[in-house]
């Protein structure tokens, strides 16, 4: 790790990325800097990572973690344009990643909302065929459901049983298969 005195940096001439400073800053505070900023060594100047330094300012800090490239202008611009691009191109397996959304405690410095939460939770609804063209053997949907809580803390209470169920249930792919095989699993205690 190379401490470096954020004074001692340039953000990047002309960078065309305008990224959200302030859930950057929250990241940072929760989670601390868990990458170095790229900085063009002959220049100073910050080739990724514009937005987390400007985030570290704004929360007073006066030294970030820096990882230094030594390269001419020409290429200092590629790497630019090419780590905000290539970001823009990637994309979500949303039930991947709502899964992962609903395995920590809280939501705090990762981005992300719990509206933003639910919304994709809403939008893995069996209803869309399309969703389940990559899941062999799941066919079309035979039931659908949406849930709704009377309040905060019966949503809170499904969200930890289900995030439960994926720890014990962990060889299943998908919340309705964990499901399953928890109230076949306790059918027995049920009946007896």
């Amino acid at each position: 790790m190379t401490l470096v005195a954020v004074s001692k940096l340039t953000p990047f001439p002309g960078n065309p990325r305008r990224g959200d400073v302030p859930g950057i800053a929250e990241s940072l505070k929760s989670n601390g800097q868990f990458r170095p900023i790229v900085v063009q060594k002959a220049t100073g100047y910050v080739l990724a990572g514009n937005h987390t330094m400007q985030a570290a300012i704004s929360l007073g800090w006066d030294k970030i973690d820096v990882h230094w490239v030594d390269c001419d202008h020409d290429r200092a611009k590629k790497i630019v344009l090419a780590d905000n691009r290539l970001a823009d191109k990637g994309r979500y397996d949303i039930a991947a990643l709502t899964d992962l959304l609903q395995d920590v405690a809280d939501l705090e410095g990762t981005g992300y909302t719990e509206d933003e939460l639910n919304a994709m939770l809403d939008q893995l609804e069996p209803q869309d065929p399309d969703l389940l063209d990559d899941k062999p053997g799941l066919g079309n949907p035979v039931i659908s459901y949406n849930l709704i809580f009377d309040d905060e803390q019966q949503q809170d209470v499904w969200f930890e049983f289900t995030k439960w169920l994926k720890r014990t249930y962990s060889d299943k792919d998908t919340v309705a298969e964990r499901l399953t095989e928890y109230l076949e699993a306790t059918a027995g205690e049920r009946a007896a």
